[in-house]
């Protein structure tokens, strides 16, 4: 069944991604990576980072959405929970230049401020320089829990008490500069 709901949303997914205007990030061996991202204006409260950089009311930022498909008939074969985490940070890590490089070339590239993520996975994201914050919105952070279940189930095979305890959504944010210095050297 699990496969079934995975080869539907992976059609499914083709036109979420239209709809979405998601732009592929690709790896630095030129294959998409599972990071996808949008443009998306802050509507939230500021946000000073540990760079110094302060998100305000309508900056631009730069959306990251896992290819959740992807990921997921990826991690299928990975049985054991601390290989799935290494697969997905070596994953976005591999994505990073590519980011990086879409951020540099793109025409809205001055106004761009920040890359930011919603998400539960926040293990070892700051080695790949993101700071997490609480997202501060009860009702918008409900329905970001709410909406990563489906996606944390066909993943782990299992929804438990202790996956509300023990894992928070929040949002992961890197300055655009901070970025690009990362991964230049990188690239």
């Amino acid at each position: 069944m699990k496969k079934s709901i995975i080869n539907i949303w992976g059609i499914l997914d083709v036109i979420y991604a239209k709809l979405m205007g998601l732009y592929n990030i690709k790896k630095t061996n030129q294959d998409d990576s599972i990071i996808r991202v949008r443009f998306v204006k802050h509507w939230g409260s500021d946000i000073t980072l540990e760079d110094g950089t302060t998100i305000t009311k309508n900056d631009l930022l730069l959306k990251i959405h896992l290819h959740n498909v992807k990921f997921i008939k990826e991690l299928s074969n990975i049985k054991s929970p601390i290989r799935k985490g290494m697969y997905a940070y070596r994953e976005v890590e591999q994505a990073m230049p590519g980011l990086a490089s879409f951020i540099e070339t793109h025409s809205n590239y001055k106004e761009i401020k920040a890359v930011v993520g919603v998400t539960m996975l926040t293990k070892g994201t700051y080695r790949l320089g993101f700071e997490e914050k609480l997202i501060k919105n009860f009702c918008y952070r409900w329905i970001k829990y709410i909406s990563q279940i489906p996606i944390y189930y066909l993943s782990n095979g299992c929804i438990n008490k202790n996956m509300f305890r023990k894992n928070r959504v929040k949002f992961l944010l890197q300055s655009k500069e901070s970025i690009l210095k990362k991964n230049k050297l990188a690239s």
